[in-house]
């Protein structure tokens, strides 16, 4: 749930008739609307977004992306909604019809370009902790406390960029000699 717009906090008057304590909480003048609600909500327009360049070619989505406000719950119930910080509400939705929300706080001087990028991220970031954990030992630690544990993670987080590093200098010189041409053994001899 968000509110579209800045509600205005208001005290509701009681109403005759009702019986039970008057307000003294502020309520919002308006009711927050939900995010499937403005994604089928046709006066805001769906734009043809390349979101990045994935391994099968450019990833294309429609994209709708709107400034509002964040809603947060007041109460443990979940029953009373109040607004919180203004947020970016990114809308995406694929060619085959799955539609998938994000939220972002980034500034209102964000450019469009930027939250494309940003919300295409998820997927690099999962792909480094798969390697770590799958080679690297990320999760083979025996640690007791919190110092322990960031030293170890600390350490994966090295040994990745170097595996990286290495992997990367690898490539280039496993295909390219030192005249430039294409080749297939990793070092040339003179």
């Amino acid at each position: 749930m968000i509110f579209r717009h800045m509600p205005e906090m208001i005290v509701p008057d009681n109403q005759p008739g009702k019986s039970g304590r008057p307000f003294k909480h502020p309520k919002p003048s308006s009711d927050p609307v939900s995010v499937r609600s403005i994604a089928n909500d046709s006066s805001i327009k769906w734009t043809k977004r390349t979101l990045a360049e994935g391994t099968k070619g450019p990833i294309y989505a429609d994209v709708k992306c709107v400034r509002c406000v964040s809603c947060i719950s007041s109460t443990k119930y979940g029953n009373y909604s109040i607004p919180g910080e203004e947020i970016w509400l990114y809308i995406r939705r694929y060619e085959d019809g799955t539609v998938k929300y994000f939220v972002s706080n980034a500034s209102a001087s964000t450019d469009q370009a930027t939250l494309d990028r940003l919300s295409t991220m998820r997927w690099s970031i999962e792909q480094c902790f798969q390697e770590c954990k799958s080679y690297l030992g990320m999760t083979h630690y025996e640690t007791r406390t919190y110092p322990a544990w960031h030293r170890h993670m600390l350490m994966v987080m090295i040994a990745h960029l170097f595996t990286l590093k290495l992997r990367l200098t690898l490539k280039k010189s496993l295909y390219h000699n030192a005249d430039g041409k294409i080749s297939d053994r990793c070092c040339t001899t003179g």
